[in-house]
C-alpha cells in the first residue's frame, strides 16, 4: 500500500488522490516527479531509473521494457529462475487457476514466452516439475505430434468468401469455423480463418456472438483454432488508426484473446504470415488430429514444427 503521508512536509492524507492533490497544490509536484524522487526504483538489468507511467506500473515492474527483462533472464541464475516462476504464480493467483498461460498468451504479456521458460529450466520435464512444486501445470503440451499420412480432404464452409485453394476440398455447411477435415481425418476439429481486421471486429462488437459460437462448439465437443493471417509482432503492435475505433489496439485485442483462452478450453489462436502459410498450418493441424487439441500450436509454429 502506498504511504499517504507526504514525504515533503509530513502531512497525513486520507487517500492517494488526496495525496496527489496536496503535493500538486502545496509543493508543485506531479506524481511523475514525486514518486521517482522519494521512492527510487531501478531497472534490474541496466540499473536505470524506472520510468513512471502510473502508480501501479511503477511499483510492480522491475524493468523499463520487456527487452530488458529478456536480457536479464539470460544468466539463468537461481534468482532468475525464482523470479520468472513468481511471474507465473502471481498470474495464476490473479486468474484463480493452476494453469500457466500458453505461448501466444505469454508472448503478449510482460513475461518470458514459453520457449524462454523451457530453455531456462532445461526442457519440458524439468520445467513441469518446478511448476508442479508450485502447484501449477502447463495448459498445453509442446511435443510435436505425429502427422497422419494419407489423402486429406477438407470441407470449406459455405460462408467462406475467399477460400484457400486446397487441392481436395468441398463446400459444406459447418457447425463452426471455416474449415474442417473430412472422412477419415474428421475429429471435431475446426479452423476459423481471419484477417487482422476480422479479428478486431470479432473481439469487439462481435465478441458476444463469438463467445456463443465457442460455447456452442464446446457443447458439441468441437475444438476451434483461430488462424489469423497477420504476423504476431504486427498484431501485437496493431495500430488503432486504421480501425473503426480509436480504442482498439494490439494490447486490447490480446487482452481479449487471453480472456477467451482462460475461460474456454476448446480454443487456440495461431498467427500466420499469409495465405500460403495458413494453408500449411491448417493442413498440419488437421493431420495432427486429436493431438492438435492438447498441444501448443503457436509454440510449435514458432519452433519450426508447424
Amino acid at each position: 500500500m502506498i504511504n499517504q503521508k507526504c514525504k515533503v512536509c509530513g502531512i497525513e492524507n486520507g487517500s492517494v488522490a488526496a495525496l496527489h492533490r496536496h503535493i500538486k497544490k502545496e509543493h508543485g509536484f506531479s506524481p511523475k516527479d514525486y514518486y521517482p524522487l522519494f521512492y527510487e526504483r531501478r531497472d534490474l538489468f541496466d540499473n536505470e531509473l524506472i520510468e513512471f507511467r502510473d502508480i501501479k506500473q511503477y511499483f510492480v515492474t522491475d524493468f523499463n521494457c520487456k527487452g530488458n527483462l529478456l536480457e536479464w533472464i539470460k544468466s539463468g541464475s537461481p534468482e532468475v529462475l525464482n523470479y520468472t516462476l513468481e511471474i507465473l504464480k502471481k498470474r495464476a493467483e490473479e486468474k484463480k487457476t493452476n494453469l500457466i498461460p500458453s505461448h501466444v498468451e505469454l508472448k503478449s504479456l510482460f513475461a518470458p514466452n514459453l520457449s524462454d521458460y523451457l530453455n531456462l529450466f532445461g526442457g519440458e520435464s524439468n520445467f513441469s516439475s518446478r511448476l508442479s512444486d508450485s502447484g501449477l501445470k502447463m495448459k498445453l503440451g509442446v511435443q510435436k505430434p505425429e502427422l497422419k499420412l494419407g489423402e486429406l480432404k477438407i470441407s470449406v464452409d459455405t460462408r467462406e468468401q475467399e477460400p484457400l485453394p486446397f487441392e481436395d476440398c468441398s463446400v459444406n455447411k459447418l457447425i463452426v469455423g471455416d474449415y474442417a477435415p473430412s472422412d477419415d481425418f474428421f475429429c471435431n476439429l475446426f479452423i476459423e480463418r481471419k484477417s487482422i481486421n476480422d479479428l478486431a471486429g470479432t473481439l469487439t462488437k462481435g465478441l458476444e456472438r463469438f463467445e456463443k459460437e465457442i460455447q456452442r462448439a464446446e457443447s458439441l465437443g468441437a475444438y476451434l483454432v483461430v488462424v489469423t493471417e497477420f504476423p504476431f509482432i504486427d498484431a501485437l503492435e496493431y495500430s488503432p488508426k486504421n480501425s473503426f475505433s480509436q480504442r482498439i489496439g494490439g494490447a486490447f485485442l490480446f487482452n481479449k484473446i487471453r480472456s477467451l483462452m482462460t475461460n474456454y478450453n476448446n480454443i487456440q489462436f495461431v498467427f500466420s504470415r499469409n495465405r500460403d502459410r495458413s494453408m500449411s498450418i491448417i493442413e498440419s493441424v488437421f493431420r495432427m488430429g486429436e493431438a492438435a487439441k492438447v498441444v501448443d500450436l503457436e509454440y510449435l509454429k514458432d519452433n519450426g514444427h508447424l
